[in-house]
């Protein structure tokens, strides 16, 4: 199994929305049922941005003191 990019994310969760089976969902991105229904239920929870990965910030020197 390899990542899943945010458009499949947001993807799954609108077919999800629409009536389609996790079990159906699972087979058709080849990802476990738990980790769709964890998906589902953090997006219902934080909404999309919960999706976007910012990178990890760098500090300069004077900052990290």
């Amino acid at each position: 199994m390899c990542k899943i990019t945010i458009k499949d994310k947001i993807e799954i969760y609108k077919r999800r929305l629409k009536g389609e089976t996790i079990s159906s969902l699972s087979k058709c991105f080849n990802i476990n049922t738990s980790t769709i229904k964890y998906l589902i239920k953090i997006i219902e929870k934080h909404g999309y941005d919960i999706l976007r990965k910012d990178k990890n910030r760098v500090y300069s020197t004077e900052i990290k003191g």
